[in-house]
């Protein structure tokens, strides 16, 4: 990369020894009448003409590096000379062509044209009409063969357009000129403002599109001036880098003055205004078309063939699709949106109910086109769909009643989960008997033909719960271990006291008291509740014990307040009988013999055989307790 001082080229273009071009080297540059060098100014380079045996010779050296200038002008060289086209001129590139400041860069020379560039030519020629259209006539063909090759100049404005004595067009400074071979090469260079789309900065790399708006810009202003040349005046054409347009009326064109004025010239401009219009409303150079393209499409009468939608009428809330059919349309607007021109379809979502206008315009150029297209929005369906029972018990012969209620509808259909389908009144009521689990699905199609809604209900048939619950033993006696078991079939959940249990399985208890097991069921219908009885039998009690009167050998009188004696008593009992809970006991005791009594004061007892005193005293028969003991005499 390089950049040179300007007096410092010009020292070396005056030092015979530091140009290096075998062929320019041979020869004098022209001067000014001050002496000076003359010589061109561009934007990266300086043009110098040369006279070289009586040819005159353009000599242009870079001051700016532009990158890879050896393979763009190699490329170029092949390619322009395969193609010969008159708007070319021949020239070589020297890769070494001059020493400045010791160092050696690169040059090119090609034949010198004698002609005046575009502006000059155009302020010449202004107040000739003929002329001018014959040179708007020549830029289009000039143009048109660029496009064929696929071939853009990169920098296209008055000072590279050459024009001869003859009306001839060359282009001149070939540094961004781009050919196919050149796909790749970055956009380096991006022109005078005047003449540059606006997003002309954003575009990256070369290509055969960066001249389509500067190509209408030329031709606008050549017809323009050719209609009314006061405009070279008016937008002082001769002092200034730039034809009619400057880069302030892109930024707003229809409210610039320039804008105005050229509308006013009527005939084809409305239409390249249009065009450039819609040139400025691309974000992307590369989607725009040559306006010798766009002119011939414009011109025409857009037509609307057809413009309708699928539906008989709305629904409210849905989407429609509007559709259409035009020829000869650039643009495009649907309820005054404008969509793009290749697009032939538009989704709506219309939200109330009534009657919805859509309106389609197209235009070309200057002309329209409208159609009008008026639906219907009428109620989305609504359904309503219930049963009578939810859930059936398998194998029972039970019924459902399954009704239904659809409103705004043209047709309703029944669907089962088996694949049965049958047409159905708006309303009504089935009596259903599935064998299995089945959903009921009511379709309706709504009054536009195309929406479908759909509502679902289902019918569960289920077995119900089956609960064996036992007991190894109902009847226990205290803290005597008792096994609970059960099988449940059909069931969702089983608790026993509270306490969640799989459907198969056991439990030991214990209880001292009679107890009631509860085991809890869960099915599809419900919770059940199975109740399991524990007995608990007490431990045997003797209830009463009958004693005969016994026959005393002996009387025995205490006295209150005597001191207790000491006695033996000989007591002769008959058979014995006790009765318990559970238990018969028959005792045949020997003499019982008490071997002492103990301090009956301050209680007399007196025995006899009118004795009826009843004794509470516990005796160890099983448990060694006995709850009642009672003498019984012969004699009542």
């Amino acid at each position: 990369m390089f950049k040179l001082d300007i007096e410092d080229i010009i020292t070396s273009v005056t030092t015979p020894k530091l140009v290096l071009d075998g062929l320019i080297k041979n020869g004098s540059f022209y001067t000014l009448p001050t002496g000076d060098v003359e010589m061109y100014t561009g934007g990266f380079t300086l043009v110098f003409p040369v006279d070289v045996k009586r040819e005159k010779w353009a000599f242009r050296c870079w001051y700016v590096d532009l990158g890879n200038l050896r393979g763009h002008f190699q490329i170029l060289s092949q390619v322009l000379s395969k193609f010969a086209l008159p708007y070319f001129c021949s020239f070589t590139y020297v890769d070494e062509g001059i020493v400045v400041e010791g160092k050696k860069y690169p040059t090119t020379r090609m034949k010198w044209i004698d002609g005046k560039n575009l502006k000059e030519y155009i302020c010449i020629h202004k107040n000739d009409k003929n002329k001018l259209k014959n040179l708007a006539n020549n830029f289009v063909k000039m143009i048109t063969t660029l496009h064929k090759y696929h071939i853009s100049h990169g920098d296209l404005q008055h000072g590279n357009i050459l024009v001869d004595d003859n009306d001839n067009l060359f282009l001149i400074d070939y540094d961004s000129v781009y050919v196919p071979e050149l796909q790749g090469e970055a956009d380096i260079i991006k022109g005078l403002k005047g003449y540059q789309h606006p997003k002309r900065g954003d575009n990256l790399l070369a290509n055969e599109k960066v001249d389509y708006f500067s190509e209408l810009i030329i031709y606008l202003s050549i017809l323009a001036i050719a209609e009314k040349s006061s405009l070279v005046e008016k937008y002082q054409v001769e002092d200034s880098e730039q034809l009619l347009f400057s880069f302030e009326d892109f930024k707003d064109l229809e409210n610039s003055q320039v804008y105005v004025d050229l509308m006013q010239l009527g005939g084809l401009f409305p239409i390249l205004l249009k065009i450039l219009s819609d040139y400025l409303n691309e974000d992307d150079i590369c989607n725009l078309e040559p306006f010798t393209t766009l002119v011939d499409k414009y011109a025409k009468e857009p037509k609307i063939k057809s413009f309708k939608t699928p539906a008989d009428c709305f629904v409210v809330g849905q989407s429609y699709i509007l559709m259409w059919e035009v020829d000869d349309a650039s643009n495009i607007y649907m309820n005054g949106k404008k969509v793009p021109a290749t697009m032939r379809e538009y989704k709506v979502h219309p939200l109330n109910i009534g009657n919805e206008s859509y309106e389609l315009k197209v235009e070309n150029g200057l002309k329209t086109a409208v159609a009008q297209l008026s639906v219907n929005v009428v109620e989305n369906v609504r359904i309503e769909v219930g049963l009578s029972l939810k859930k059936l018990r398998k194998s029972q012969s039970q019924a459902s009643l399954l009704h239904w209620d659809v409103q705004n509808a043209k047709k309703v259909t029944l669907e089962t989960t088996d694949g049965d389908s049958e047409l159905i009144p708006l309303n009504g009521e089935k009596k259903c008997s599935p064998d299995v689990s089945t959903t009921y699905t009511i379709k309706a199609m709504a009054l536009d033909g195309i929406t479908e809604v759909s509502k679902s209900v289902s019918i569960g048939v289920f077995a119900e719960s089956e609960v064996l619950f036992k007991a190894d033993k109902t009847f226990t006696f205290k803290e005597v271990p008792v096994t609970l078991s059960w099988n449940v079939k059909n069931a969702k959940s089983v608790s026993l006291e509270n306490e969640t249990v799989p459907l198969v399985g056991k439990k030991v208890v214990t209880t001292d008291k009679e107890k009631c097991y509860v085991l809890e069921v869960e099915d599809e219908f419900g919770t059940k509740q199975v109740p399991l009885t524990i007995k608990t039998i007490p431990l045997p009690q003797i209830k009463t014990v009958l004693l005969p009167l016994p026959k005393l050998e002996k009387t025995v009188q205490v006295q209150h307040n005597i001191p207790a004696p000491k006695v033996e008593l000989n007591v002769q009992m008959q058979e014995l009988s006790v009765d318990m809970q559970g238990v018969n006991v028959n005792l045949n005791p020997a003499a019982i013999k008490f071997a002492k009594l103990n301090s009956l004061h301050p209680l007399s007892i007196k025995i006899g055989s009118s004795l009826r005193s009843r004794i509470k005293t516990a005796i160890d028969i099983i448990m060694n307790k006995v709850e009642h003991l009672k003498f019984e005499s012969d004699e009542k």
